[in-house]
């Protein structure tokens, strides 16, 4: 049954003169705030359409109209804000015109409104080399919000909260703070709070740190590792940092005038209420040192959202009622992560607004999330060509068991392996080679893609979707500056994700040509101007190495000019049939195979190119445990008193990762004589295939967790019992029974993990060495 409305014509009158620099509105809402309708006024009427039910019972106000783009719908906080005349009316069922009182010039002088420009930028701290340095973050999305003032907060306080705010405000006043408002106890991370250093030795070491003892049992103090983004702590209000402060924030009383004291003493709830409102200058220098009024803030009103371009710069315009207040501007920053818009700024209210925002001032935005990033010429290939080669310099497709069948026996064992068993971490960077007809035919920019398609357990995950590498991909070329002939700028050029195609996270495949200047300069940093994405692996489900490790399939698209059509179907995917690196040999390739092609299951179509990568970032352990005799321990002093006799010494340590990834070295040294016959396994960790013929006590499989001897294969402990006349060799006594020497255990657990570049080192374990010595 369709809803009966009413048209309402309301007659408006006006003292004194209407400004001509804004239009009039009419809004209507219920008794309890829910927006009915608004109309613009037109020859000097309002027509709402209400239904008969809400009609009689409108609240109904009139004043200027508000900013386009505010998110939802008008509300009656913001009738109070833009300071809309709400007239005496009553609703007659015989009646559909209505004529409003002469709505006062005190009131619609207020309806002027102007324009205020909003600019600011977001940049991002980052350490190269021990060396800070800042870079602008680009297409982060920006939301401007204008938030309510202090007056329109206090009189909806209840009770209790204003006469707390009323008790803390006079402690505050007389007992001024030191300066900085004390910060809270930090969560439960490992992060510089200043600049966050988001690299794979970083996240190593934080890794490390957090380990649980396979041993002891004991976690590190610093918990859990997330990328929740954080907040920053409380800091001084920004109304005393600004370029031009209002005069509220420049002299405030050490001693609140005896008057004032009263007023806020006094036991009339609406006195203390009408003191602080008439006193809110007094309030702001406060906020930031009262958390627990932080809830009671609100935002009232977002201004359209903006996105950075490549400098890190923002630019918005707003309107204000030019004889009020400025605005009052809180800034909150999303930043695109594999696809999806990510918080990565969003500090506290109270602390963070600018208050009486001078329009045009310049707002700097820092960002301490590590997943927020900042701002080479390869052989071209023929025809409509594309050659995934490499992954970083060091390791070629043809070395990757990147093509098993899902259904073969060995897919859970060696799929996304290399040949050697090593799986990748860190940041993975496939390099890809593009035909130089690919442009020429309207093909122009590609996207790498993500997802975890098996965990380390052999368990294949279902449930996770395709994540976008979205971290900016860039090359250098060469500018020659006329002014001094005699030098030569490298400056980047942004390849992607290209802003001609926000939220796309497409690369500009490479022209032939750059920007300017004098061609591309890929030695200028080799590493970067190579990657054509950048797989952050470390970072994965948080930076979490234990829940992120498993397979993953990569994916590659190609896409036409208009960013939208996929034209993977129009080229030839190439791997390499020989390893890396090349050097002076000739690196032929062959057609990808039927595994490593992504095909559209209704047309057969190829939509894109595919490998599997296993990732594992988890770090090793290694612990040397007191070497006894008949339980006789070392102990701190290193001495094991011993009954001559048939005596074994027993040594034992501890070399593990919780995947197996891993090869490690045990050597034991007597005084001066050198390593023993315990020996080493392996003897080197970078030659898995030496043989040495010293290795007669453990043993470990190159790449599992399989032991050979004595030993714990579920917690690496690795044990040997030796007869201790064998350790003492020729410090026997002659003759005689027993004898004395000492000796040193040194261990080393490397990981095989690696980028491609480089074996990761930085996941190793080197623990303390150890010494006993015997003595009958």
């Amino acid at each position: 049954m369709a809803t009966t409305l009413c048209k309402l014509l309301f007659k408006l009158n006006f003292e004194g003169e209407l400004s001509k620099d804004f239009t009039v509105f009419g809004y209507a809402f219920t008794p309890d705030g829910k927006f009915l309708d608004q109309a613009i006024l037109k020859k000097g009427q309002v027509e709402l359409n209400l239904t008969v039910r809400d009609a009689p019972t409108a609240q109904i106000f009139f004043g200027p109209g508000l900013v386009k783009k505010i998110v939802g719908p008008p509300t009656i906080d913001m009738m109070e804000k833009i300071k809309a005349y709400k007239p005496k009316w009553s609703f007659k069922s015989s009646a559909t015109k209505y004529e409003i009182s002469a709505i006062p010039e005190s009131c619609h002088k207020l309806w002027s409104l102007v324009f205020c420009h909003i600019q600011g930028h977001v940049l991002k701290h980052f350490v190269n080399n021990g060396v800070t340095i800042t870079k602008p973050v680009f297409n982060a999305r920006v939301h401007i919000c204008e938030i309510d003032k202090i007056r329109f907060i206090i009189p909806r306080l209840p009770k209790d909260i204003l006469l707390r705010l009323r008790d803390e405000l006079i402690i505050a006043i007389e007992k001024p703070h030191p300066g900085i408002p004390p910060i809270p106890d930090p969560p439960l991370i490992a992060f510089d709070p200043g600049f966050i250093d988001p690299s794979p030795i970083h996240m190593a070491n934080i890794a490390h740190e957090n380990k649980t003892s396979m041993v002891t049992g004991n976690f590190s103090k610093l918990g859990q590792v997330s990328f929740n983004p954080q907040p920053e702590p409380p800091r001084e209000p920004l109304i005393i940092n600004l370029k031009n402060p209002p005069a509220r924030a420049v002299s405030l009383p050490q001693v609140i005038p005896a008057n004032l004291k009263k007023e806020l003493k006094s036991t009339s709830v609406d006195k203390v209420r009408l003191s602080l409102i008439n006193n809110v200058n007094l309030i702001y220098p406060h906020l930031c040192y009262w958390p627990w009024f932080f809830p009671y803030f609100y935002q009232s009103i977002e201004m359209p959202v903006v996105y950075t371009n490549e400098q890190g710069l923002f630019e918005a315009d707003c309107l204000y009622l030019q004889p009020g207040d400025h605005p009052d501007l809180y800034f909150w920053v999303e930043y695109r992560i594999g696809e999806v818009w990510t918080t990565v700024y969003r500090p506290p209210i109270p602390c963070h607004t600018y208050w009486d925002y001078p329009c045009g001032m310049d707002v700097t935005i820092s960002i301490t999330d590590p997943r927020v990033t900042s701002i080479e010429e390869p052989p071209s290939m023929q025809e409509l060509m594309v050659g995934v080669i490499n992954i970083g310099y060091g390791i070629s497709l043809h070395q990757i068991n990147h093509n098993i069948p899902d259904t073969s026996p060995e897919y859970k064992e060696k799929a996304g392996l290399t040949i050697n068993g090593e799986p990748f971490g860190g940041s993975i960077e496939p390099e890809v080679w593009f035909g130089k007809k690919l442009i020429e035919n309207g093909i122009t920019h590609y996207k790498w893609s993500y997802r975890k398609i098996m965990d380390v357990k052999g368990d294949v995950v279902t449930d996770d979707e395709w994540h976008a590498m979205d971290r900016l991909v860039i090359r250098h070329y060469a500018v020659s500056d006329p002014d001094h002939p005699h030098s030569i700028s490298f400056k980047p050029a942004l390849m992607g994700p290209d802003p001609a195609f926000p939220d796309k996270n497409l690369i500009k495949i490479q022209p032939q040509t750059p920007p300017e200047g004098d061609g591309w300069a890929p030695l200028i940093d080799i590493r970067e101007n190579s990657a054509s994405s950048f797989f952050l692996s470390h970072l994965l489900k948080g930076g979490d190495p234990s829940i992120a490790a498993g397979k993953y399939e990569l994916k590659l698209e190609l896409f036409r000019s208009d960013g939208i059509t996929n034209a993977s179907n129009l080229v030839t995917f190439c791997i390499p049939k020989v390893n890396a690196p090349v050097g002076m040999a000739t690196d032929d390739t062959d057609p990808a195979g039927i595994n490593n092609l992504i095909t559209d299951p209704v047309t057969n179509v190829v939509t894109g190119f595919s490998m599997v990568i296993h990732v594992d970032n988890n770090v090793c352990e290694g612990e040397i445990f007191e070497t006894s005799v008949n339980l006789e321990k070392a102990g701190n002093c290193g001495f094991i008193k011993y009954v001559s006799g048939a005596n074994n010494a027993l040594i034992s340590f501890l070399a593990y990762h919780p995947n197996g990834f891993a090869r490690f070295r045990f050597t034991t040294v007597k005084g001066s004589s050198g390593n023993q016959t315990l020996a080493c396994i392996p003897p080197d960790p970078n030659d898995p295939s030496a043989e040495n013929p010293l290795v007669t006590i453990l043993k470990i499989n190159d790449f599992k967790n399989e032991i050979v001897g004595d030993t714990d294969e579920t917690t690496g402990n690795f044990t040997k019992s030796i007869p201790v006349d064998d350790l003492l060799g020729e410090c026997k006594l002659v003759g005689r029974l027993g004898g004395k020497a000492c000796f040193g255990e040194n261990l080393a657990v490397y990981a095989t993990a690696t980028d491609g570049w480089s074996r990761l080192s930085y996941l190793d374990s080197y623990p303390t060495p150890k010494a006993f010595a015997l003595e009958p």
